[in-house]
C-alpha cells in the first residue's frame, strides 16, 4: 500500500500502463473483508460462466448474462444476439482464457477488467476486455464492453 507521506514521484512504482485501473470518487468507503470475498467470488463464478458459456457455444444460457439494455460499440442487445448466434454457428471455438482480471466496483454497478485469450477456428486473439455489470432482479447482468487490441 502507498503510504500518504510518500512522495509522489515514489508513485510510478506502483503503476504499470495499460493495467493499472484509475479511480476517481469524491468519496471512498471500504468493505468488511469476508463481505469483499463474498463479493468477489460471486463475479468471478459469474465470469467463468460467461466465459464457460461462451466457450460452448451454449447461445441461450451465455445470452444470459447480457441485459436487454446492453450495447456495445456497434451494436444493441438484438443485434449482438443476431451475430453471436452467427459466429456460434460458423465456427469452433477452441479456447477461451480470462487472465490478470481486476474488478471495480462503484455504486449499484461494477467494471470486470482482464486479458482474454480467444482462440478459435476463424481467429486467434489476445486483447483486453472490459465488462460492465449491472444488477437487474438480483443477477449481474452485463450492460456494455470494451475490447482493446
Amino acid at each position: 500500500m502507498i503510504e500518504l507521506s510518500e512522495p509522489a514521484t515514489n508513485v510510478y512504482k506502483y503503476i504499470e500502463l495499460k493495467k493499472t485501473p484509475l479511480v476517481i470518487v469524491d468519496t471512498l468507503s471500504f468493505t468488511e473483508e469476508n463481505v469483499h470475498s463474498n463479493q468477489k467470488e460471486e463475479i468471478l463464478a459469474v465470469l467463468e460462466g460467461w466465459r464457460s458459456n461462451w466457450e460452448r457455444k451454449r447461445l441461450d444460457d451465455y445470452i444470459n448474462y447480457y441485459s436487454e439494455h446492453f450495447r456495445d460499440s456497434r451494436r444493441n442487445y438484438s443485434q449482438f444476439k443476431t451475430y453471436k448466434t452467427s459466429i456460434f454457428n460458423s465456427y469452433k471455438i477452441n479456447h477461451i482464457k480470462l487472465d490478470n482480471i481486476i474488478i471495480i466496483k462503484h455504486n449499484n454497478g461494477l467494471i470486470a477488467k482482464f486479458d482474454q485469450e480467444y482462440d478459435a477456428s476463424n481467429m486467434q486473439s489476445t486483447n483486453s476486455k472490459e465488462l460492465y455489470f449491472i444488477k437487474e432482479n438480483n443477477f449481474w447482468k452485463i450492460i456494455a464492453e470494451k475490447i482493446r487490441n
